[in-house]
Formats: C-alpha cells, structure tokens, sequence
C-alpha cells in the first residue's frame, strides 16, 4: 500500500506537531540510490525541516507489502503496530541497564486500521547508524547482532521480574500465541532461497537440515524454552544498522 500526497502531507502534520515543529515546515522524498529489500514493508525516507531554523529530521514512513498471503501480513503488522504503540513505551519505563533509546526508534505516528495502516518513525541513521551493504554478514557483524538482539529480548525478562501486579502483561494480552496460516511455508521459502549463499560452507548439510525440518525444529525450540519473550514483527536484515565507533548494532522496522 502506498499514500497519496495529500493523506501524507496530513500524517507529516501531526508527526510536525509532535515533534514541536513550527507550522512552517516542509518535507523531501529522498531518492533511493539503491534498492532496500525490506519483506514486510514499503518503505519511504523522509526529511521533515522546520523553514524556521532548517534543522531536519530523518524519518522512515512504512506502508503493509502488497502480499498475497494476508494472513502473514496481518500477523506482521499486528505484531509490529502493537510493539511501537505499547512494548516498546514499556520497555523504555523499565528500569535496566539497556540502551534502549539505541536498541529501536522513536514512533511518531501510528495508524493500525485495516486499510489506514501506516507507521512513521525515526531514522536511526541521524543517530549515526548505518546499513551493512553486501548480501549477508560476515562472523563480526553476526555475533554484535545477536548479541545485541540478546538485550533486547533480555528486556522480556525484565518486565517479567518487575510485572509483579501483572499490569504490564494485561496490557500485552492482545500480542497472539497463534501462529498464522502458511507461517511454515513462507519462512521456508526464505531459508531456501539463501542457501546457496552457504554451498560451499562445511556447515551447509547442517542448514539444510533445519530447513527440511523447519517446523518441528521451531516447536521443539518453543517448548524447551525456559521463558518465552516479545517479538516486534519484522526482522529481516534491512532492519539491521551499525553505528561502528561504538560497535552498537540496533534493528528496526
């Protein structure tokens, strides 16, 4: 799905205003110089200025993908609208020892129905982030990933330990346990369409083997897991930026 100037000029009004932007604004489409391959979203770089002082703020407005599978996009964007309107506000009260204001994106503005469905939401590349060009990562990149996707489902534990009166996870109640219909499949397409980057690996029999056998692999994951955590929808590897002086990687939607 994909605005019309006029609704996106109405959404950059109240994103203006919530960033305490002067009525004298104006924004600019940035033009992709590269093709960013995002599966779950459309996605569009904006410059919001304020005219009276030119400073600028980076955005990311990002519409539902035009898929076929409606079930895998609803679970998506249900999961991914519902993480920046209610999770991640939490996440930000909790008392830790977690940069979060660098583990995900200020949200600006946020439109959950149906046919209305749009987020708007900080570019971390103002934050000094930036994408890892190239199709994969190599083993630096992968294990500062993970690492730091560690933090930020370790902060599903700290609400847990801190949730004594279960305030929080009332208000969670709506993220589903179901899985959506074809969920299997579509993660398998993906699977497979990437092992040829890993043919020539000794580790290749290895990955194919968990494709093969994906869907029990991932309920045998889920049922030996001590505790489970909070996802946010998206994860793909666009949603992946580094900031290299500090070595702090930090994934978006």
């Amino acid at each position: 799905m994909l605005l019309d100037d006029e609704r996106l000029k109405s959404i950059l009004a109240d994103v203006a205003k919530k960033l305490k932007v002067d009525k004298k604004w104006r924004y600019v489409i940035k033009k992709l110089d590269e093709e960013i391959v995002n599966y779950s979203g459309n996605l569009r770089l904006i410059s919001l200025i304020d005219k009276t002082n030119d400073k600028v703020y980076k955005l990311i407005c990002k519409t539902p993908p035009n898929w076929a599978i409606a079930s895998i996009v609803d679970a998506i964007v249900i999961n991914e609208y519902h993480a920046y309107s209610t999770l991640f506000p939490i996440f930000k009260s909790l008392k830790s020892s977690v940069d979060v204001d660098n583990l995900f994106p200020e949200c600006y503005y946020i439109d959950s129905k149906p046919d209305n469905r749009v987020l708007v939401f900080q570019d971390m590349t103002s934050k000094g982030f930036e994408r890892r060009h190239g199709n994969n990562f190599d083993f630096n990149h992968m294990t500062v990933t993970l690492e730091t996707i560690a933090k930020y489902h370790a902060l599903s534990f700290i609400l847990r330990e801190n949730d004594i009166s279960n305030v929080y996870a009332n208000r969670l109640k709506s993220f589903s346990e179901k899985r959506p219909e074809c969920l299997f499949e579509f993660i398998k397409h993906f699977v497979d369409e990437w092992l040829p980057v890993f043919k020539d690996k000794y580790y290749v029999h290895v990955l194919e083997g968990i494709s093969k056998n994906i869907e029990r692999n991932m309920e045998e994951c889920v049922a030996k897991a001590k505790g489970l955590v909070y996802g946010h929808g998206d994860l793909w590897k666009e949603n992946i930026l580094f900031k290299y002086s500090v070595s702090i990687v930090y994934y978006h939607t």
